[in-house]
């Protein structure tokens, strides 16, 4: 029969500890649920803006107010809720993993297209940056505190 303190994983014994609290933990855990909550709250609120802050000139009609809010708004707010809900579960691992495709697949699209279009604006290269920090800050998360091995 094995004791209590045997069968917890080392990661659960490690979450009570004191440093699952220090700022820098803190860091790689909220930034990403921050930042996909931000863009969700404004695609769902504010697809014309949305929109506008891609170059995109004009007045939305219905079906674009519908994606925007479908692929900039619904999108964040639930992977900021995934995110979220998924701490401290044996789901997390799993969920930041799909979550890092998701967004190295959106960098990988923006890479081609810079290729195809023979140009990149500033806007997208710091997109791109900002999808390869993001994936690498989550990734490092699952790293740094065990819970990929």
């Amino acid at each position: 029969c094995r004791s209590t303190m045997a069968s917890t994983s080392f990661w659960s014994r490690f979450r009570t500890s004191s440093y699952a609290t220090t700022p820098n933990y803190l860091v790689i855990e909220f930034i990403p649920i921050i930042g996909f909550a931000t863009m969700g709250i404004n695609g769902l609120l504010w697809p014309q803006y949305t929109a506008e802050s891609f170059s995109y000139q004009g007045t939305l009609n219905n079906a674009a107010r519908s994606q925007t809010r479908a692929v900039y708004g619904g999108f964040g707010v639930f992977i900021a809720g995934l995110l979220y809900f998924t701490r401290n579960t044996e789901l997390e691992v799993g969920a930041k993993v799909a979550v890092c495709s998701a967004i190295l697949g959106m960098a990988f699209g923006r890479c081609v297209s810079a290729v195809v279009d023979k140009e990149m604006d500033a806007q997208a290269v710091q997109l791109t940056i900002s999808e390869f920090v993001l994936s690498a800050i989550m990734l490092r998360g699952c790293c740094k505190f065990n819970k990929l091995s």
